[in-house]
């Protein structure tokens, strides 16, 4: 009967019954441990990944602590590698980069030693998505493709959909937008295909994104308030930040700042509810920008040298450049023109290391219209 109300809550989670699926695995849990079933890691690790799924972070870290005791009380390498994985995640998603990894090499290794081909194509997918947020982009992608080839193998096509996506991300950061918006909307497919809620809010999310950086904005929008309207539903607080961050840029690159202001704000919250330092450090970025441009230069400055320390923290690389770039623009609208042109040089050189050309083209644009504005001569050619 646990066994079952296992499998019925995992079913309700993917299908977006959140607390169905909470009743129901705690029924399973209350089972196992009357019967002091060796089982009981396994229910106590399902309530641990809803409650990642839907924020609530600390308590999902201590029950996936709890549960990898269990699994290596009972001498279960499978279900611990499955554990090392699923801390590595929280470790990521809350800043802790090196911790992460250290984690996922530990989780491939035991999948690799006890033949569990299936987890060992989530744990790389896993894995690839770090080496991307922290400035590995070419590691990442042979990463990803080791991944889809072991996922593809065991028709593991949940996972298989999440590592497109995340693949996708790679290949637009990285300036690939044709081949990015092929691969988001084959992630998209699966999830439908598979009755992934989550999943298929992150992949409108990210859809939407790249409907506004080739500017279809209407849609852009329209996809936005799908993804919101998902994400919501799942209770995904997380995605939600992302996609109010990328709606709230949406609203002031088309003038409508005081909305714009607003989203960021509502991000902010999502991100620190999840004890998401990257996400924070991502609306904290674009909040200051958006002071900038509507002349709150004191508040930007100290919400620029914020996001900094946030997105040196989380080891986000490209972040990090954005937010050097961002704060130049800032110093040279205070009259401090030298200083600026050492910042941007700074963030240019990050996102030289990246790979990220349409990045690059971005800043540099946004810097010679700034610096046309303040009358001053461009940063160099040293630094384009």
């Amino acid at each position: 009967e646990g066994g079952a109300l296992n499998q019925l809550g995992t079913l309700e989670l993917r299908l977006g019954d959140i607390d169905g699926a909470e009743r129901t695995y705690r029924k399973a849990l209350a089972i196992f441990r009357r019967l002091r079933h060796h089982h009981l890691g396994v229910s106590l690790g399902n309530l641990a990944i809803l409650y990642r799924q839907t924020g609530r972070v600390k308590l999902a870290e201590r029950a996936f602590e709890r549960t990898l005791a269990l699994h290596r009380q009972s001498g279960n390498r499978r279900f611990e590698a499955n554990t090392l994985g699923n801390l590595a995640l929280i470790y990521a998603e809350t800043g802790r980069p090196a911790e992460a990894e250290r984690q996922y090499l530990q989780a491939l290794a035991v999948q690799r030693e006890v033949g569990n081909r299936r987890a060992e194509g989530e744990v790389l997918s896993n894995l690839a998505r770090l080496l991307t947020d922290t400035a590995r982009p070419a590691e990442a992608e042979r990463t990803y493709r080791q991944a889809l080839a072991l996922l593809r193998e065991m028709n593991n096509r949940n996972v298989e959909g999440i590592a497109l996506g995340n693949l996708a991300s790679l290949y637009f950061v990285t300036g690939r937008v044709v081949e990015a918006e092929e691969t988001f909307e084959a992630a998209l497919a699966i999830s439908r295909e598979v009755s992934d809620r989550r999943s298929e809010g992150i992949s409108l999310g990210n859809l939407a994104e790249l409907y506004q950086a080739t500017g279809r904005h209407e849609k852009a929008e329209r996809t936005y308030e799908q993804a919101l309207a998902m994400q919501r539903e799942m209770r995904n607080r997380r995605g939600e930040g992302i996609s109010l961050v990328n709606l709230a840029g949406l609203c002031q690159e088309t003038g409508r700042t005081d909305r714009a202001e607003v989203l960021f704000r509502d991000a902010l919250a999502a991100a620190r509810a999840v004890a998401d330092r990257r996400l924070e450090a991502f609306a904290l970025g674009r909040l200051a920008g958006l002071f900038r441009e509507t002349r709150r230069l004191d508040e930007a400055d100290r919400e620029f040298a914020e996001a900094l320390v946030l997105s040196r923290q989380s080891g986000d690389r490209s972040l990090e450049a954005g937010h050097l770039c961002g704060q130049a623009l800032c110093l040279l609208a205070r009259g401090s023109a030298a200083f600026a042109a050492d910042a941007w040089r700074n963030g240019i050189e990050i996102l030289r290391g990246l790979r990220a050309g349409a990045d690059i083209a971005r800043e540099t644009r946004a810097m010679r219209t700034a610096c046309a504005t303040a009358g001053v001569a461009e940063f160099g050619e040293d630094s384009r």
